[in-house]
C-alpha cells in the first residue's frame, strides 16, 4: 500500500482496514508505524479531542502505543516520577513535555495546559 496523507473518509476507512491487516505483522513494521501515523494525523485534524487533559492524552497515546507505565518511565528516566505524573501527583516538566512531544507525538500544546 502507498501511505501517503489521507483527505477524506474513504481513504481513512481503507488505512484502517490495511491497519487491522499488518496490526501483528513483524514484516510490515515499518508500514504499520507510517500508516498509524497517518491514521493519527487525519484524526487530529478531522475529530479534535477537546477538553482533555494532558494526563488523559498521554494514557490515550500509551494504550494506543501498548506501553505501560513502566514503558513511559523508561521515556523520561524515572518510572517512580512517571508513576506520579501519570496519577497526577506531579506536573509535567519542561524536559518531559519535549521527550513526550519528540516520542509520543502528541503536540506540546497540548501539554502545557491547564490540568
Amino acid at each position: 500500500m502507498e501511505i501517503k496523507r489521507i483527505e477524506n473518509e474513504k481513504q481513512y476507512d481503507r488505512a484502517l482496514e490495511r491497519l487491522d491487516q499488518i496490526i501483528d505483522s513483524e514484516e510490515h513494521r515499518d508500514e504499520l508505524y507510517l500508516l498509524s501515523l497517518v491514521i493519527g494525523e487525519y484524526e487530529d485534524r478531522e475529530y479534535p479531542i477537546e477538553d482533555v487533559s494532558p494526563i488523559e492524552m498521554i494514557k490515550f497515546k500509551m494504550d494506543q502505543m501498548g506501553w505501560k507505565a513502566k514503558d513511559f518511565g523508561s521515556m523520561i528516566g524515572s518510572k517512580s516520577y512517571a508513576s506520579d505524573i501519570l496519577n497526577g501527583k506531579k506536573k509535567l516538566s519542561l524536559s518531559i513535555i519535549r521527550k513526550v512531544e519528540k516520542m509520543m507525538h502528541i503536540p506540546a500544546s497540548w501539554l502545557i495546559q491547564e490540568y
